[in-house]
């Protein structure tokens, strides 16, 4: 059986940076064979201006994009492409992404120029690689990542992770991926908590692939279990006249649509959920949600005293201890059961709460 996996779903890192000069050495396709290999030198269309403070190698682009450098466009188009960025002067950068990135084109006196290079998609944030690193689309039609030395970066069946914060690009606490009955999404890593899940299952496994597609206008989910190529389930999607879209998994556990009407991105999200309190972490680090509206644990009970927001203006981002717990305190620390809870669970979880000073429950 074929490893579950998933496929065309992109996950936005708004970096901007100003427009650059663009020198190309070799032609690109858009329609590309099995075998193929890209390596990350100047071998691909690259900005050539010093002044950059962004390294931008690219492989492929959209249609637009390669009818824009033949040159059969005057004024500026947005598009997406794929390639090495680097987050540094050209003369410098030495750690690259793989990534995709929307870029808007434009040209002066014959020379092509990218304004804004937004990366929207990339396969190793957290594993940057070097000048010469390669990818390959393998025979078997797999996207593989190597770093110049060889090492195995990318390959098929990655989860598709949330980014930390709009600003910070390391790994987050929320994952998407495919499992044999549909598509998962997750919070947490070391004890995954499932608060996502696509209303498909079977039975009878089958020798097929699991995965998910943003295509024809919906998300559309193919387990293990399928007999035909159709999709097991589909979430429709708002209708689409502009063609540039993605899908995000952002910081705050939402699958969020991408598209762009007017210059500017229109989101609207993708899981069929309608209570904002189902996704963990609604109201940030240990906060309640209760009808949509964000508190603090001693509050939502009636007291005081033990927590505070974060941000009063923003009460989705938190709350935070007014006096921090440690084993050498004097005062005992306080549990606040709430009136849904079991006095059982209260129990057994103050028990392990006095008993591990770094457990905060």
């Amino acid at each position: 059986m074929y490893p579950p996996k998933i496929l065309i779903l992109l996950l936005v890192l708004p970096l901007t940076f100003s427009s650059s000069r663009f020198a190309m050495s070799k032609s690109f396709a858009l329609n590309v064979e099995l075998g193929t290999i890209w390596r990350n030198n100047p071998s691909l269309l690259h900005n050539i201006s010093p002044d950059d403070n962004f390294s931008l190698r690219i492989i492929l682009p959209m249609d637009a994009f390669t009818t824009f450098i033949s040159g059969s466009y005057d004024s500026s188009i947005p598009s997406f492409a794929c390639g090495f960025f680097c987050a540094g002067a050209v003369a410098t950068c030495d750690d690259y992404i793989f990534s995709i990135f929307f870029v808007s084109v434009y040209s002066f006196k014959d020379v092509v120029y990218l304004n804004s290079p937004e990366v929207v998609w990339s396969a190793n944030r957290d594993r940057p690689v070097k000048e010469n690193a390669s990818v390959q689309l393998t025979e078997l039609g797999d996207l593989v990542l190597f770093d110049a030395d060889g090492t195995l970066v990318l390959q098929e069946g990655q989860k598709l992770m949330a980014s930390t914060s709009m600003t910070n690009w390391a790994s987050g606490k929320f994952y998407l991926t495919a499992l044999p009955d549909g598509m998962h999404a997750f919070a947490g890593t070391d004890t995954p908590l499932s608060y996502y899940q696509s209303p498909t299952g079977g039975t009878v496994m089958t020798n097929r692939s699991a995965y998910v597609a943003l295509k024809n206008g919906s998300l559309e989910v193919f387990t293990c279990f399928r007999d035909t190529e159709a999709p097991d389930y589909q979430i429709q999607l708002p209708r689409d006249d502009y063609g540039l879209v993605f899908v995000r998994l952002e910081f705050d556990g939402h699958l969020r649509l991408y598209q762009m009407p007017n210059n500017s991105w229109l989101t609207s999200d993708v899981f069929d959920t309608t209570d904002p309190c189902a996704y963990p972490l609604a109201c940030g680090e240990y906060g309640i949600c209760s009808n949509g509206q964000c508190s603090c644990p001693d509050a939502a009970i009636g007291q005081s005293g033990l927590f505070e927001l974060i941000d009063p203006r923003e009460p989705n981002r938190g709350c935070s201890p007014i006096d921090s717990v440690s084993c050498d305190s004097s005062q005992k620390p306080r549990l606040l059961p709430f009136p849904t809870s079991l006095a059982s669970t209260v129990s057994t979880i103050g028990q392990q709460v006095k008993s591990d000073a770094n457990c905060h429950a």
